[in-house]
C-alpha cells in the first residue's frame, strides 16, 4: 500500500507531520496530501504559540478537515499551502495561495507568527514577496521585480529567505540576469541570458519596503 507503520510513525505519500515526546515516543501523526501531489520546494514547519504552521506546495486538489478543499488547475506549477494545528495535532484552518504560473521557493517565519512565502512566474514575468498573518490572512503582496520580455532571465529570483529577529528585518538572496530591476533599482548583468549574479535584499518585515540592496558578482546559477 501507500501507508507505511513502523515503532509509532505512519507515513504516508505527502506531508507528514510526527509529534515525538522527550523519550522519542510518537504522541501523534499528521498527513497533508496524498499520492504524488505534496512537492517539496517551500515545506517548512514553525511553532508559535502553542500551535503549528506548515507551509508546502501542492500539484493536486488538496483536502483538508473540516471540509476544506483546494483545487488545482491545469498547470505545470505548484500553488502554496499554509496549514494550522494545535498542538495536539488538531487541525484549526488552512488557506492557499497562487494561481498556478508562480514558481514558489521559500518560506520564513517571524517571532509574531506571521508567514513570508516567495516566488517568481514560470516565465520569468516578474517576482514576489507575501506576508500572511498567524491567522492565515494576506498582510501584503509586494511585486520584486517586473520583466516584459518572457523567457529572460532578467526578473529578481529570490532562492533563500532568512528574518532576523535583533532588527525586524528580512534578508531575501537571489539571482539577476540581463538588466534587472529589483523595486525602481536596476542592474545590468550582461546581454548573456545564461549568466547570472547574486544580490542580497534587505525589508523591513512590518511594511515590506526595500531598505538595503547588496551585489556579489559571482557568476551563479
Amino acid at each position: 500500500g501507500n501507508t507505511i507503520s513502523s515503532n509509532g510513525f505512519v507515513i504516508s505519500q505527502g506531508a507528514n507531520i510526527h509529534k515525538l515526546d522527550p523519550l522519542g515516543n510518537v504522541l501523534w501523526n499528521k498527513n497533508i496530501g496524498s499520492g504524488q501531489g505534496i512537492g517539496y520546494s517551500m515545506l517548512n514547519i514553525n511553532f508559535f504559540q502553542n500551535q503549528l504552521y506548515i507551509t508546502g506546495t501542492f500539484h493536486e486538489n488538496l483536502s483538508f478537515e473540516n471540509n476544506i478543499n483546494f483545487n488545482f488547475p491545469y498547470t505545470d506549477y505548484p500553488r502554496a499551502f499554509i496549514a494550522k494545528y494545535d498542538s495536539n495535532g488538531i487541525f484549526i484552518n488552512a488557506t492557499s495561495h497562487g494561481n498556478g504560473n508562480d514558481i514558489f521557493k521559500e518560506s520564513e517565519f517571524d517571532n509574531n507568527g506571521n508567514i513570508y512565502l516567495t516566488r517568481y512566474h514560470y516565465n520569468h514575468l516578474n517576482s514576489k514577496l507575501d506576508k500572511f498573518n498567524n491567522s492565515l490572512q494576506l498582510i501584503w503582496s509586494n511585486v520584486l521585480s517586473n520583466s516584459s520580455n518572457s523567457n529572460t532571465h532578467s526578473v529578481y529570483r529570490p532562492n533563500g529567505i532568512r528574518f532576523n529577529n535583533e532588527n525586524n528585518k528580512l534578508y531575501l538572496w537571489g539571482t539577476i540576469g540581463l538588466t534587472t530591476d529589483i523595486m525602481g533599482n536596476s542592474f545590468f548583468v550582461s546581454t548573456n541570458n545564461s549568466i547570472f549574479q547574486s544580490v542580497l535584499t534587505e525589508f523591513d518585515a512590518n511594511s515590506g519596503n526595500l531598505e538595503n540592496i547588496k551585489r556579489f558578482d559571482n557568476n551563479s546559477s
